[in-house]
């Protein structure tokens, strides 16, 4: 649901967001002193900041109801978006188990939402199939994550993004004490020509802090 909050509040937020995250508006604050992800913008991508609620699209609607904090490529082939969860302590006690336990498998429910919603409830549990959960050893290399996993969706003809985004490509890392963040990348057939170029920008973009 939709949260008010006052604009004199945003601003005081805003306030104390380091200018290298101001385009990720209030959740910028979040993300470098709570989750503690260094974000460096990668190199032929625009900071475009708006989001994406798939108002004309209903299956990827389903799929990822609205996602924000856009990165678009110069050659506008190859669109991402950005999505954060973190973990609070103040919050900790709400849960009865072991709240971070809780929260670190959090992005699996998320994830199967994702996959369910795209090709329906019908997969049932072979969702998992979809996804490919990368070593311990790469994701604490790239990331300095716990865990890394990604999943690509072909889209059908009638379900392409904008008309010509043919594909989708989601990253999802974690780090279990700080929660999780994930990347949704929309592209052409174009970018997939290229596609490494563009992803292994797109893989230095965060990376948690020590």
């Amino acid at each position: 649901p939709f949260i008010y909050i006052p604009q004199d509040t945003i601003d005081s937020i805003m306030a104390l967001v380091k200018p290298e995250y101001k385009w990720l508006g209030t959740d910028g604050l979040m993300v470098s002193e709570e989750m503690k992800l260094k974000y460096r913008k990668p190199k032929g991508f625009s900071e475009v900041g708006t989001g994406e609620c798939f108002e004309d699209n209903p299956r990827l609607r389903v799929a990822f109801n609205c996602i924000g904090h856009q990165l678009c490529a110069e050659d506008e082939q190859f669109k991402s978006f950005f999505f954060f969860s973190f973990f609070r302590e103040d919050l900790a006690k709400s849960y009865r188990s072991s709240a971070k336990e809780t929260i670190d498998k959090q992005f699996r429910s998320q994830m199967r939402e994702i996959v369910k919603g795209f090709y329906g409830k019908q997969i049932g549990d072979s969702w998992v199939d979809s996804i490919t959960v990368l070593s311990v050893g790469e994701a604490r290399k790239k990331w300095n994550a716990d865990l890394a996993l990604t999943f690509t969706l072909h889209l059908r003809p009638e379900d392409y993004y904008k008309g010509n985004f043919k594909y989708v490509k989601v990253l999802l890392i974690q780090n279990n004490a700080r929660g999780y963040a994930y990347i949704t990348s929309f592209y052409t057939d174009k970018a997939k020509k290229n596609f490494h170029r563009y992803w292994r920008r797109l893989e230095k973009t965060l990376r948690y802090e020590d």
